[in-house]
C-alpha cells in the first residue's frame, strides 16, 4: 500500500481539495472556498488555524483534508480542534484517518496544546471509528442552529417575551 502524507495545504492546491469540501458542505461553491482556503492557508496565521490535507504519496490529488483552530478551553487550556474532517478513500478511509489524527495530534504538540478535538459534521462510522481508534472518546453531541435574520431592535438588545 502506497504511504499517506498528511501535511499543510499548500495555497495552490486549494481547488484540487473543493471536492472533499464539497463532500462535507454540498453548497460550498468553489470562489467561496478560494476565499476560505486562502485565509485559512496564510503563514501568518498557522499558529491560529489552518487546513491539512492527505496524499497517496506520488499522487497529486488529495484523499483527506481536515481544518483546525487552536482556542483556550475553559477546563483544558489551550486545545486543537479539527473541523471538517474528511476521506474520500474508497477502500479503507482508516490508514487516511489515523495519518490525519496523527499529524494533528503533532501539530497540537508543536503549538503547545493539552489536547485535540475532533468535530465530525457528518455522521461517517468509518471516520468516527478511526478517530476513536486513534484515541479520541466521544464528548457529547455538538448541536447547531441557523439564526434567521432578524430586525435591527429600537433598544439594540434581545426582546425576551416578557411584557
Amino acid at each position: 500500500m502506497v504511504a499517506v502524507i498528511v501535511r499543510p495545504m499548500p495555497p495552490n492546491e486549494a481547488p484540487l481539495a473543493f471536492p472533499l469540501m464539497r463532500e462535507i458542505a454540498p453548497s460550498l461553491t468553489l470562489a467561496a472556498w478560494l476565499r476560505q482556503s486562502k485565509r485559512l492557508t496564510s503563514a501568518r496565521v498557522r499558529s491560529h488555524f489552518g487546513v491539512m490535507t492527505a496524499i497517496r504519496l506520488g499522487r497529486p490529488f488529495p484523499i483527506g483534508l481536515l481544518c483546525y483552530r487552536r482556542h483556550t478551553d475553559v477546563v483544558r487550556g489551550q486545545v486543537l480542534t479539527a473541523e471538517y474532517v474528511v476521506s474520500m478513500e474508497l477502500l479503507d478511509q482508516r490508514p487516511v484517518v489515523m495519518a490525519m489524527v496523527a499529524a494533528l495530534e503533532a501539530r497540537a504538540r508543536e503549538l503547545g496544546c493539552t489536547g485535540t478535538f475532533a468535530i465530525i459534521p457528518k455522521v461517517s462510522g468509518d471516520v468516527s471509528l478511526a478517530l476513536q481508534d486513534g484515541g479520541h472518546k466521544p464528548q457529547g453531541a455538538i448541536l447547531w442552529k441557523t439564526l434567521e435574520k432578524t430586525p435591527n431592535l429600537e433598544s439594540g438588545g434581545a426582546v425576551s417575551g416578557v411584557d
